[in-house]
């Protein structure tokens, strides 16, 4: 499948719809603020993906290689897959995030406290996730995620991109040599040279395509699945705004802090 067949088949604008902005601050707590912000950062990294598994199929690389030439092009070329596999990597973490934000602290430093909402983020992890469902109750949610991260594929993309980050790099077929021992014989000994994993781009290239659709609907059933159904609705009432006002006192009043956000 091409890439721009598979942004038809599996659109992800309507991620984008649950960037925050005047309605959901008004409407909603700040775990679920925090947890759309997410959302949307799933977005931009999944179209990063899409990009860079696109520039793979570019005709002619122009400025971008010094040289037309099988070499050059292969070397570009594994870039934007090690690009991509990077990505979606990223998104299998930011999926996690949402999760952890909207089960998580719903005080209203989570916005005001940049440290917090940072702090926050690094705390994510497998252990404090699962611990955070479990607290909510979320058996099903939890079993649905660790399902999908444990899947054979997943762990294939999660492995690629942990040996990716340890180990240096693969080797692409064309980018220098690759000998598993010295051609030369001591004695009736061979000595073995450290050699890299090889990586064919084409048919990584279709395997992250193929991770893609599968993370697409995942991460559409953990958005239906936690998200309020009128959350992307443009309208609200000025009630929402003076629920908001209270909100935002109540909390400063609780932190001994005047309306100028410093300590009285």
């Amino acid at each position: 499948m091409e890439v721009l067949q598979l942004r038809k088949d599996y659109d992800i604008s309507n991620w984008l719809d649950y960037n925050p902005w005047i309605v959901q601050y008004s409407k909603y707590l700040p775990n679920v603020i925090a947890a759309s912000v997410k959302i949307v950062d799933v977005y931009y990294q999944i179209s990063n993906a899409r990009v860079s598994l696109d520039y793979m199929d570019v005709d002619n690389y122009g400025q971008l290689i010094a040289k037309d030439d099988y070499l050059h092009t292969q070397f570009i070329k594994s870039k934007f897959l090690f690009d991509s596999l990077a990505y979606y990597n990223y998104s299998i973490d930011l999926s996690w995030q949402v999760l952890y934000f909207f089960f998580g602290d719903k005080d209203y430093g989570v916005l005001q406290d940049k440290k917090k909402y940072e702090q926050l983020s690094k705390e994510c992890n497998e252990p404090n996730l699962r611990l955070q469902l479990w607290f909510h109750k979320q058996h099903k949610l939890s079993k649905y995620v660790f399902e999908f991260f444990n899947e054979k594929q997943t762990k294939e993309i999660r492995e690629e991109y942990n040996y990716l980050k340890h180990r240096g790099t693969f080797f692409i077929d064309g980018l220098g040599e690759n000998d598993e021992f010295l051609p030369i014989e001591l004695d009736g000994s061979r000595l073995r040279m450290i050699n890299r994993k090889e990586v064919n781009l084409t048919e990584w290239k279709e395997k992250l395509i193929d991770f893609d659709k599968k993370f697409h609907d995942y991460f559409n059933n953990l958005i239906r699945w936690i998200m309020p159904r009128d959350y992307t609705d443009k309208t609200m009432g000025f009630t929402e705004q003076i629920g908001l006002m209270f909100r935002l006192k109540e909390w400063e009043k609780e932190q001994g802090l005047s309306s100028s956000g410093e300590t009285t």
